[in-house]
């Protein structure tokens, strides 16, 4: 009997490296276009099991080594290891997933948000429309419409607005996209629009980014940015946070510039 527990370590180190696999291979999977979206979330669910499993058993494995059976603390704990990250690793997604409203498509302007033109032409069959669907309800009957589900949930993402001309800050504009590392689709000065495209580091979802620039009432320069992802229902609070990083980044460049030129 005691030759067959000795095969529990090993199994649970099979098992966390397996678990690990299924939560890692989706990234480039979906990324290279090998794996639909359904089955990247599929894996995931399966290599969170898994790497249940593998904790489970080494903590079997851990309980026999304490009770005298000749086992491997190497394999127990790097088991332990494999199944702890690659259930922590779906954990933390799903808990960032939870702490946000299920949508995907994120304005500064909730009334008038900027539209994607250029961009259209970049999505596919099955990739959601390039309107703005603020109205409609938030998904999972919340009560709420999706405009005001992105005001409750980011009430702090707001335009912003500079006091140099409007060919100025769209230079400056042109500029962060680069520094941001997005890839320029268009950029129309005289109209005051940026459109632009960026990629999720592991997974490579596409979220398209458009810029607006304009004057606004107090005759000072408007900045509104709209980032809009692809697939999926929920952007995890990615567009929110793309959005935030851009507008931080471009203050600040606009900032230096200012304090540049008053030297």
């Amino acid at each position: 009997m005691e030759s067959i527990f000795k095969f529990v370590p090993m199994l649970a180190l099979l098992l966390g490296a397996a678990a690990l696999l299924l939560v890692a291979a989706p990234g480039p999977g979906y990324r290279f276009g090998v794996m639909q979206l359904a089955t990247v979330f599929e894996m995931l669910k399966y290599g969170a099991f898994a790497g249940l499993g593998a904790m489970g058993l080494a903590i079997i494995a851990m309980l026999m080594r304490f009770a005298g059976v000749s086992m491997s603390w190497t394999q127990i704990i790097v088991a332990a290891v494999l199944g702890a990250a690659a259930f922590y690793f779906v954990f933390s997604f799903r808990q960032e997933a939870s702490a946000v409203p299920p949508i995907h498509d994120i304005t500064t302007d909730t009334v008038n948000p900027p539209a994607f033109v250029a961009v259209a032409a970049l999505r596919g069959e099955g990739d959601h429309p390039v309107s703005y669907d603020g109205a409609d309800p938030e998904p999972g009957d919340t009560g709420r419409t999706i405009s005001e589900a992105q005001l409750a949930a980011y009430p702090d993402l707001l335009p912003s607005y500079f006091n140099y001309p409007p060919n100025m800050i769209h230079s400056f504009a042109e500029e962060e996209v680069e520094a941001q590392g997005w890839d320029m689709v268009a950029s129309n000065e005289d109209a005051g629009i940026i459109e632009a495209t960026d990629q999720t580091f592991w997974y490579g979802f596409s979220d398209d980014i458009v810029i607006r620039i304009a004057r606004g009432d107090d005759d000072r320069v408007r900045v509104d940015v709209r980032s809009k992802s692809r697939v999926g229902i929920s952007d995890v609070g990615a567009n929110a946070a793309r959005i935030e990083a851009y507008l931080s980044g471009l203050e600040q460049r606009v900032q230096t510039y200012s304090d540049n030129s008053s030297d």
